[in-house]
């Protein structure tokens, strides 16, 4: 059952998400997030499952099966993903308007 502030909280990350100052806070407030809906839905979050090891975070987007996720880090982390057999990587700024 989603709580009322467990619902304000879920409303207010997309603003905290655009306003980051840092990397820091931007994977603070991902994890929070995944975290959040981890509890709501009764699923682990992605990382947990196919990424423990990552050493960046990794979020669900659309569905939690990671078939389609975001991470953090610089191109050279793009090769951890890479050897998972995760061959089809677009840049931030590629896709963000």
């Amino acid at each position: 059952m989603l709580s009322e502030n467990v619902r304000i909280r879920l409303n207010q990350i997309p603003d905290l998400l655009v306003s980051c100052k840092d990397l820091i806070e931007f994977e603070n407030i991902l994890h929070e997030h995944e975290q959040l809906i981890s509890r709501l839905i009764g699923l682990e979050p992605v990382q947990k499952v196919l990424f423990n090891d990552y050493t960046g975070v990794v979020k669900s987007l659309g569905g939690w099966g990671g078939d389609f996720v975001l991470a953090t880090g610089d191109e050279a982390k793009q090769e951890y993903f890479k050897k998972k057999g995760y061959d089809v990587i677009y840049k931030w700024k590629d896709i963000v308007l």
